[in-house]
Formats: C-alpha cells, sequence, structure tokens
C-alpha cells in the first residue's frame, strides 16, 4: 500500500535525481529508505540513506573522496622523439 510518505519520499529522491544527473536515485518501497547509485563509468558506487538530505551528504562525500573516472584525465605527454643514429 502506497502511503502520502512514500509519494513525498518519492519526490524527494526525483529532486536529488535532479541534481546529480551522474547518478540513479530512488526510493525504496521495500527498504523504505533512498538509495542512488554512481553512473559515472569507471566507478562503482552505492550509497543509502534514510532521508534526502542524508542522501545528498552521502552522494557529494563519494564524489569529493573518488578518484577521477578511468579516461577522464589529461593523456599522458608524448615522449620525445629518440634522434636517429648516424648511418653511413
Amino acid at each position: 500500500m502506497l502511503i502520502l510518505a512514500d509519494l513525498e519520499a518519492t519526490r524527494g529522491a526525483q529532486q536529488v535525481q535532479d541534481h546529480a544527473p551522474t547518478w540513479f536515485v530512488i526510493w525504496s518501497l521495500r527498504h523504505r529508505r533512498f538509495e542512488a547509485w554512481n553512473s559515472t563509468p569507471g566507478q562503482c558506487h552505492i550509497v543509502y540513506a534514510p532521508s534526502a538530505t542524508a542522501l545528498w551528504d552521502l552522494m557529494q562525500q563519494v564524489e569529493r573522496t573518488s578518484p577521477p573516472a578511468s579516461g577522464a584525465t589529461d593523456p599522458p605527454e608524448p615522449r620525445p622523439s629518440q634522434p636517429e643514429e648516424n648511418r653511413s
């Protein structure tokens, strides 16, 4: 049975989702908690929280402490070419 609190929680999850495009955010009716999965390539982070605010805080913490996604860094500097040996 869906109750008013679940409708409000679903709206809260949607608000968090609107501000976090690299995350998939839901209100889990089964577990009665907010859940978010990071959808950045090369990373897999899942966070759970009892409130939308707590979920947002955890998501921000993950983003601050996670290394950049693979491929998100600058490519390595090219190595200087070796001078050719003189051939006589």
